[in-house]
């Protein structure tokens, strides 16, 4: 199985509908991936601010990709503030590090020379 075929079956049966449309995109970002040599991948759910900010602490030697994937179930289920302090927890981030929307709810920020965000 090629990696194109790989990563096709995993968006089609487990991504969001904001990740199939960044890989799918025949836009710059869907060359998000391209030269990254080190992936991170953090999925968090009403953690705080202060714990995440040491994610941004990394040492990024050569081009790190960290992908933040803020959870939260559907407000119908989640019956507790956890949803809106994972809410501004994005809103804190995007804001701090001048993250670009590059759409609904995907967004991209350079953290340092050899370190980017996707949120």
């Amino acid at each position: 199985m090629s990696t194109l075929s790989v990563r096709q079956h995993y968006l089609e049966r487990y991504a969001e509908p904001e990740a199939q449309e960044l890989w799918r995109s025949d836009s710059a970002l869907s060359q998000i991936g391209q030269g990254v040599k080190e992936l991170f991948v953090l999925p968090a759910y009403d953690e705080r601010i202060d714990v995440l900010s040491s994610f941004l602490e990394m040492p990024a030697h050569q081009n790190l990709l960290s992908i933040w994937v803020l959870n939260a179930p559907h407000p119908v289920v989640d019956k507790t503030k956890a949803r809106l302090r994972t809410q501004k927890t994005l809103e804190h981030f995007t804001k701090s590090l001048q993250a670009k929307e590059i759409s609904s709810r995907l967004y991209l920020a350079q953290v340092s020379q050899n370190h980017q965000v996707l949120i």
